[in-house]
């Protein structure tokens, strides 16, 4: 098997796990949804097994994936959730996979998926998941789970398109990520897509001037890497004392819409120190009640254990990041974790693309092409 047939059997079994969940609500599809899924395991883990004998992998290496895929496993036999083993599977086959090729890849399926899936919608063969604010203003998901699903779909194609095209005009990139703002605000109404467009906007504006140097700062780089961790710990202490009556934090859960409430009774309900993570299940009849904030339902889902593992993750993903001086992908990976502050699919695969930066760490010589000229003033 040659390496191209390899790497082709990568991208088969990532196209099947980004189309079981783009097409997850497609009506001649979605009872197909868990079947695809395992197909795409099976497939990626085929590969991971003809890699591993073809390259060199270091023993460490080696023990720590050994080490992933047994916690991977209590955590699926505690949880029934796949995403961790959707996670697992791209870290492992990471090693030889160029990484601007599989941000191409991902930005050319999302998008033909796309509007497949809306097209599809407006022939009736989705359902119908629109929501309405309490203002009366009409969500639109066109097809796919929630309108928020479709806010970050838009959302990764941005930040695709944006990182694709990181060497060309800035004026193109400022163009598409106003363009991805504007269906936010009009389709979705998705506030978590739209706060992190508009920062990644006024990233976009300032980055010739200010933001290199912001990010070079000795404090920042610090507060940069341990950011994940920072928000984690954020979350857990404002959750675990909303009933502490403290107005600030009442305040607080206004402004996101309740997140902060409905992730306390999820946290009382199912408890903090859980190290294999537990299955979670609606605590109510109403579908509103869903426990939104990331952290805690990493947390309360995957456990403990799993949420330290991708807090040292994502700061030595960072680390490296710095060292190649891959600054958008490090603006990229510090969006992510706000945005993992109101939705928990942040750092799921496959609505985030960027997951698979966790892979870093693992391989030394693993690298992602310098970037020093990655936004131009044009």
């Amino acid at each position: 098997m040659k390496k191209i047939n390899k790497n082709f059997m990568f991208y088969i079994g990532y196209f099947l796990l980004l189309f079981s969940n783009m097409f997850s609500e497609v009506i001649f599809i979605k009872s197909y949804y868990q079947i695809l899924n395992y197909i795409a395991i099976i497939i990626l883990l085929i590969y991971f097994v003809y890699d591993s004998f073809n390259s060199n992998y270091s023993i460490k290496t080696l023990l720590f994936l050994s080490f992933c895929t047994v916690l991977f496993l209590v955590i699926f036999y505690n949880s029934r959730d796949l995403k961790v083993f959707k996670l697992l599977m791209l870290i492992m086959c990471f090693k030889n996979i160029d990484f601007d090729e599989f941000i191409k890849k991902d930005f050319k399926y999302r998008i033909i998926f796309l509007f497949i899936v809306i097209s599809l919608y407006f022939m009736n063969f989705t359902t119908i998941n629109n929501r309405f604010r309490f203002d009366g203003k009409v969500r639109y998901a066109l097809g796919f789970p929630h309108p928020n699903t479709l806010g970050i779909n838009i959302l990764s194609l941005c930040f695709d398109y944006a990182y694709i095209n990181r060497n060309h005009s800035k004026l193109k990139l400022i163009i598409v990520t106003i363009l991805s703002l504007l269906a936010n605000i009009i389709i979705t109404d998705s506030r978590s897509c739209i706060i992190v467009l508009f920062i990644f906007l006024f990233y976009l504006i300032l980055f010739s001037k200010f933001v290199k140097v912001v990010l070079n700062n000795k404090l920042f780089k610090v507060f940069a890497k341990s950011l994940f961790l920072i928000l984690f710990i954020i979350s857990l202490y404002v959750v675990s004392n909303y009933n502490n009556g403290f107005n600030w934090i009442y305040k607080l859960n206004d402004i996101f819409s309740g997140r902060i409430y409905l992730a306390n009774l999820y946290l009382q309900k199912f408890g903090i120190f859980n190290l294999f993570g537990v299955k979670l299940f609606t605590i109510s009849s109403t579908s509103s009640y869903a426990l939104d904030n990331g952290y805690i339902y990493m947390l309360l889902n995957c456990g403990l254990i799993y949420s330290i593992l991708i807090i040292i993750l994502y700061y030595l993903s960072i680390n490296k990041l710095y060292k190649n001086e891959n600054y958008m992908l490090i603006v990229y990976l510090i969006l992510w974790s706000i945005y993992l502050l109101m939705e928990n699919n942040a750092f799921i695969i496959p609505y985030n693309p960027y997951t698979i930066l966790f892979a870093l760490p693992l391989f030394k010589n693993k690298k992602i092409c310098n970037n020093r000229n990655e936004v131009t003033n044009e």
